[in-house]
């Protein structure tokens, strides 16, 4: 191999181990910026929600997250809002927040009809 060739080759590595870092240095960035979202989620919700009503959150979480973290996103929403403080007592009790989650539940389920033909 001429010397030209070993350049290029080099040059290439170089740049193939940079784009690595690069790469490895947005996936450290989103991860922090993921770290802070949930902080942020968890002081929100520790205003929102009394002991109890967090631990039946977290029970949620566990057997259905993406309806949890739906429900987390709602209770932020009308908290920021000035819904939660202006109806509710804060923080919200475990019977209030599965108050919550019924009529939650309601509005989502699906009427199923089956006509026999």
């Amino acid at each position: 191999m001429s010397d030209e060739e070993l350049d290029k080759i080099r040059k290439k590595r170089l740049e193939e181990l940079e784009q690595q870092q690069r790469q490895q240095q947005q996936y450290e960035n989103y991860q922090q910026q993921q770290e802070q979202i949930d902080q942020q989620k968890e002081i929100l919700l520790r205003q929102i929600l009394d002991s109890a009503a967090r631990s039946r959150l977290q029970n949620l979480r566990m057997s259905r997250p993406e309806y949890a973290n739906g429900i987390e996103i709602q209770l932020i929403q009308l908290f920021q809002q000035g819904v939660l403080q202006s109806q509710m007592n804060l923080p919200l009790s475990d019977e209030m927040f599965k108050s919550i989650l019924k009529k939650s539940q309601e509005r989502n389920k699906r009427d199923t009809k089956i006509k026999i033909i």
